[in-house]
Formats: C-alpha cells, sequence, structure tokens
C-alpha cells in the first residue's frame, strides 16, 4: 500500500471523520457570519454589482417579475427640472459672488399649497434648500413645509459641503445619500447613515412604523435581524421615462414623470379638482429634478429622487431582513465544498483520477468561476448581491493549509518507512 493510500486510509477513520465535519460546520459558519458583515460594511468592499447588469440580461423577465416590490401605482412623480430661476449667490458675510440657477420656490410654493389640500400620503420633497441661496419665496416656503404633516426634505452629510438654509428644517430632513465605488457608482443604499434615518428609512419609520436600530451583532428591525447596507435590485423601465411629449398627456395616459409648473399646475390643462383626485390623494409624492439629477446604476442613470424611493419600496417588502432560506443555503454550499474538497484528506485531483470526462469538466473551472455561478444562482433566488472575495479567499488559504498538510503526512510516512 501506498503512502498516499497510507494517508487516505487514516484521514477517513472514524475519529478523522469526526473532526472533518465539525472544522467544515465551523468554518461555514464563521463565513456566513463574514457575508452578513461584509454585506453591512458601510464602504462596500470588492463589490462587484457591475456583473448584474448581466444577470438582468440572461434571467430576463424572470428576475424582472421577481422586483414586483416596486409598486408605480401608489406614488406621484412630479418634476421640477423646469421650473428654475437665477438668483445671486451669498458667502458667509452675506456679500453677492454671483448667481445660480436653484428651483424655482414659488413654483414649489403653489404645488405644496395644492398637496396641502389634498389627502396626500405622504411627500418625499428631494430638492436643494441650501444656505446662501435666497429667494423672496422662502419665508412662506419654509413655514409651510415646516406645518406639513406626512413630509420629509432631503439633506446631505457635512462632509459634502451642504448646509442647509433654514435649521428649521431640520426636523423634516434626512440623508438622501448612498454609498458607491468610483467605478459603478452608485453601489448599495445604506439605511441608517451616520446613526442617522436616511430618507428611505424616515419614510418606512413614518408610512409603516417600522425602523432600523443598531444592536450586538449587527442591525435589526424590530426584533428581526437585517441588513444596513444592500443592493437594490431597479426594475429597468425606471430611467426609460419619457418626460419630453407632455401635449398628448392625460390622466389615462400616465407619463412616469410629469411637469409641475407647465402640467400638473397648468389650469389650462387641468382643473384643480382633476389633479386632487387622480395625483394626489392618498398617493405618495416624490418631488425633484428627475432630469438632471441623475445617477448611474447598473440598469442606466436613474433619477436621485426615484433612487431613494425604491430604496424604500425595498423596506416597505421587507427585503432588508436576514432571510433564512439565503443563510441555510451558503452554509450546507460551504460545509459540501470544505467537506468534500478541501479537508477530505486528499488534493481534488485524487477525485478525478481515472475520471476523464469528470477532468475536462474542472478544468474549464476555477473556484471563482464558481462562485460567479453561485451569485448568478443567489441573485435569482433572493435578489441578493453576494460579495464573493470573502469565500473565495478563505477556501483558498483552507485548501492550501489542507493539501500542505497532506503532502507533509505523506513525507512523513514516507520517511518513517
Amino acid at each position: 500500500m501506498s503512502s498516499r493510500d497510507i494517508i487516505r486510509k487514516h484521514w477517513k477513520s472514524t475519529k478523522w471523520q469526526s473532526c472533518t465535519i465539525i472544522i467544515a460546520a465551523v468554518i461555514s459558519f464563521l463565513l456566513v457570519v463574514a457575508d452578513y458583515a461584509i454585506q453591512n460594511y458601510t464602504f462596500p468592499l470588492f463589490d462587484d454589482v457591475s456583473k448584474i447588469a448581466l444577470f438582468d440580461y440572461l434571467l430576463g423577465n424572470k428576475i424582472e417579475k421577481k422586483k414586483k416590490f416596486f409598486n408605480e401605482d401608489s406614488v406621484t412623480y412630479v418634476n421640477f427640472a423646469k421650473d428654475k430661476v437665477l438668483v445671486p449667490v451669498k458667502d458667509i458675510f452675506g456679500h453677492t459672488i454671483g448667481s445660480d440657477v436653484i428651483t424655482n420656490r414659488e413654483t414649489l410654493l403653489r404645488f405644496l399649497e395644492l398637496a396641502d389640500s389634498s389627502d396626500y400620503k405622504y411627500i418625499f420633497l428631494d430638492v436643494r434648500f441650501e444656505k446662501g441661496y435666497e429667494t423672496p419665496y422662502d419665508s412662506a416656503l419654509f413655514a409651510r413645509i415646516e406645518t406639513m404633516p406626512r413630509l420629509i426634505i432631503a439633506t446631505h452629510r457635512k462632509n459634502g459641503n451642504y448646509e442647509i438654509a433654514d435649521k428649521n428644517l431640520l426636523s423634516k430632513a434626512a440623508y438622501a445619500d448612498y454609498r458607491g465605488s468610483i467605478l459603478s457608482g452608485f453601489t448599495r443604499y445604506e439605511f441608517l447613515q451616520d446613526n442617522h434615518r436616511s430618507v428611505a428609512l424616515q419614510m418606512l419609520y413614518d408610512i409603516d412604523k417600522q425602523d432600523i436600530t443598531k444592536c450586538w451583532y449587527g442591525y435589526r428591525t424590530g426584533k428581526w435581524p437585517c441588513y444596513n447596507l444592500k443592493y437594490i435590485p431597479f426594475p429597468h423601465y425606471l430611467f426609460k421615462g419619457d418626460t419630453t411629449n407632455v401635449s398628448d398627456f392625460t390622466f389615462k395616459e400616465k407619463i412616469r414623470y410629469p411637469y409641475a409648473g407647465s402640467m400638473i399646475l397648468n389650469r389650462r390643462l387641468f382643473s384643480t379638482e382633476d389633479v386632487i383626485k387622480n395625483l394626489l390623494n392618498d398617493k405618495i409624492i416624490v418631488a425633484g429634478d428627475f432630469d438632471n439629477d441623475l445617477h448611474g446604476t447598473y440598469v442606466g442613470e436613474i433619477p436621485g429622487p426615484v433612487l431613494s424611493f425604491a430604496a424604500y419600496q425595498y423596506l416597505h417588502a421587507g427585503l432588508h431582513k436576514v432571510q433564512i432560506p439565503y443563510l441555510v443555503f451558503l452554509f450546507i454550499l460551504y460545509f459540501i465544498i470544505i467537506y468534500l474538497i478541501f479537508l477530505s484528506g486528499d488534493h481534488i485531483a485524487n477525485f478525478i483520477e481515472n475520471k476523464p470526462v469528470l477532468h475536462f469538466f474542472l478544468s474549464l473551472f476555477s473556484l471563482t468561476s464558481l462562485f460567479l455561478i453561485v451569485k448568478i444562482i443567489l441573485y435569482g433566488c433572493f435578489l441578493i448581491s453576494m460579495v464573493m472575495i470573502v469565500p473565495s479567499l478563505a477556501f483558498w488559504v483552507v485548501s492550501i493549509i489542507s493539501y500542505t498538510w497532506f503532502e507533509r503526512e505523506i513525507y512523513k510516512n514516507n520517511n518513517q518507512g
């Protein structure tokens, strides 16, 4: 009997089989925990979301149907892209240093007055109210915003050099930022940002009476563990909306991003009663610039207001919660790979010895290829973009340790023989 056969027989004894099972189970559990941790890490690492565009194309309508969490029947978009005015810009000392274009606050005030007379469900106002940009309508507009219930406005982190015009608006403000990489733009939406609610999370708190809080293991919503940083699977049609051909617009023929001044507030087109009844009552109103405030995603450029609203819809559907089937799938997958390949006491070549067909197919795949296939499966089943770098690196290390140990035992046995 050769040394390799002796070591293999020794490894397959009951004692070593039990140790192998325990080691495989422990490593698999740690990898599942690591997957949860890296999915929640504030700055996305090795996030290959760019591959999702290809997955979407390959899986086609099957994936689009899974994105049914996004319900456009519940929302009315109001586009202020054409409602702009040129205003003077002042520095911190009150001196005029130039001029800039901002959203027309008179038009915005008119719209909010109209919305306030309706039975709207919620308003998300993605308009910058930046300090140094002043208009005659500011006092009336800010007062209206402060008194309106179920309304949130967008603000941004201080390190973005953004300072809100009126600090009284802070009680109505939430972060509209996201996390991304230099190469891929938008990568993942962060719900709890710097211990403050994002727009999506504030909407969940106000509308659904739910929240995300930190806990000892990470994050939870209620008593259920959840993710705080999530890849959002956008429906493809979000960036295909036509907002230019508006002459034939009716309430029966919906335009995705109708303009505020020239359409919704145009009394020659629609009466106040029609607008309130068809566009505002019992609707979540998302208002902002849908033509210029664009962010690159894997499906193309998506308006910033829509990005935040999609993140809310994702929360509303509960997709941020940890899915037990997903964790079980990962654990079983990791366990099988570790037990059968890396901790079996033998190099993978022994499994394909005298099996030319199996040898040919395995030669076509690397560990990275395997996890790319797994990533597609997980995306197709759970709409989750798994970060492959952690298990790939872990299995590489374990395989080297296992193979080194096995060869060392053969060397020792040969020397003793």
